[in-house]
């Protein structure tokens, strides 16, 4: 009799943990057909709606792949709908709470694209210093090495590049500020 209860036991636990797994499996799928909706709605430019959708993969009980992706496409989402502050903030957020995702330097390209937006761009320039001082990607790095570039050139005077050159202490920023000086005629 007890094995049998054992027996009747295990068999109904075993089927319990696998409809938790199928449930999880379940939850996991439906977030991914969600973010592919969003984004198809991003695509559209149906960004309300998209915003939407992008905001309930976040706030789900469980994190998933998606979460972080979805964070970055809301700040994408809000630079779209011309929502600077907005962009700024959940991207700022993203960044100090997802550090080491592959996803951070996209979203230091995009809070760039935000301040530049604004004119800010004495901001774009130390966001596009902070990928040359982080990314392991040799795409973002040049590309960041090339924007920074250019605003050192066309937008900042030379005592703002002082500031910053002076201020840093990090050994990968030292060419970047250089060619920055050079390019500002700061020498």
């Amino acid at each position: 009799m007890m094995g049998k209860f054992r027996l009747l036991f295990g068999f109904i636990i075993f089927l319990l943990l696998g409809r938790i797994y199928a449930q999880n499996t379940s939850n996991n799928n439906n977030e991914n057909i969600e973010f592919q909706l969003a984004l198809n709605l991003y695509e559209s430019a149906q960004y309300s709606d998209a915003l939407q959708l992008f905001d309930k993969i976040i706030n789900s009980s469980q994190p998933t792949p998606e979460t972080t992706i979805s964070i970055l496409f809301k700040g994408k989402t809000f630079l779209k709908l011309k929502k600077y502050d907005d962009t700024e903030k959940v991207l700022k957020e993203f960044i100090q709470v997802y550090p080491g995702s592959k996803y951070v330097n996209e979203s230091w390209i995009v809070l760039t694209k935000t301040e530049l937006l604004q004119n800010n761009y004495f901001q774009a320039f130390e966001d596009l210093l902070s990928v040359i001082k982080t990314t392991d990607s040799k795409y973002y790095l040049n590309y960041a090495k090339k924007n920074a570039g250019k605003i050192a050139l066309n937008y900042l005077k030379p005592g703002q590049l002082k500031i910053i050159n002076d201020s840093t202490l990090n050994q990968k920023l030292k060419p970047i500020l250089k060619q920055s000086f050079l390019l500002g005629k700061c020498i």
